[in-house]
């Protein structure tokens, strides 16, 4: 069975020359990612869709924007849609974060200008791991086993995530199909994608409400910057929650 991955973002890296330059970004960086295990996942995907909107409709007398975008939806309808489309044995949940503090809990910027680092490089370690991760995890054979691997990344981020990963391709033995720029507004995927993103943001904001509904249920990895000696590398690792110890 061939299966479907759809990719956003939620902040920014904080390392091109603007953020460098003005010091301005956000606190947090990281990717949503939702697999859909489905033989037809936009129509399986659109049908989970129609069906929330009309529990929501009965349950709130109230409707659902077109669009489900995080940071458009109040507070209860991000619980609402988070149990409905997320909590589900067909989909698989990750998510990659850029952890941008040189310690934990501090407030200083890692110092990517000195460390040379560059967004290229950047964005081929949150990949690399995200793959790492999917090809890796024991709970979801269903990937490995799988015909070709659609990807879908949303279009605000796609020219820059799609040419680092048609680069790292060759590396797998799944046939891996990078598909066009997706308009949230007409992929249900990108939109999960973006419900996780935003979710996992807040959480560590420390605005748990929204996570904690569907942690047990997410791969999380992180991506930051180390120093050995008079140079920086950057390092990766899995995050176990707490809910899955």
């Amino acid at each position: 069975m061939e299966i479907s991955i759809y990719i956003d973002e939620s902040g920014d890296t904080g390392i091109n020359a603007q953020h460098i330059g003005t010091g301005k970004s956000t606190s947090y960086y990281c990717l949503g990612v939702v697999v859909c295990h489905n033989e037809n996942p936009e129509k399986h995907l659109e049908r989970l869709f129609s069906t929330a909107r009309e529990k929501y409709g009965r349950e709130k007398n109230r409707k659902l924007p077109l669009e489900f975008k995080f940071l458009r939806l109040r507070d209860g309808a991000r619980i609402f849609l988070i149990k409905e489309l997320m909590i589900r044995d067909d989909l698989s949940l990750f998510v990659v974060n850029l952890n941008k503090f040189q310690n934990k809990g501090n407030s200083l910027f890692s110092p990517w200008k000195e460390a040379n680092v560059n967004e290229f490089n950047l964005k081929r370690e949150l990949l690399r791991i995200l793959f790492e991760r999917l090809f890796e995890e024991k709970n979801i054979d269903r990937i490995t086993n799988s015909g070709k691997i659609h990807i879908y990344f949303d279009e605000n981020i796609h020219e820059r995530y799609a040419k680092v990963l048609e680069r790292q391709t060759r590396k797998y033995k799944q046939e891996i199909v990078i598909h066009e720029a997706q308009d949230s507004r007409k992929n249900a995927g990108i939109q999960v994608a973006d419900l996780l993103a935003g979710a996992f943001t807040r959480y560590l904001r420390g605005q748990n409400e929204f996570f904690d509904l569907v942690k047990k249920n997410v791969s999380l990895s992180e991506v930051s910057l180390v120093r050995e000696g008079m140079n920086y590398k950057l390092s990766h690792s899995i995050v176990y929650l707490s809910s899955k110890k």
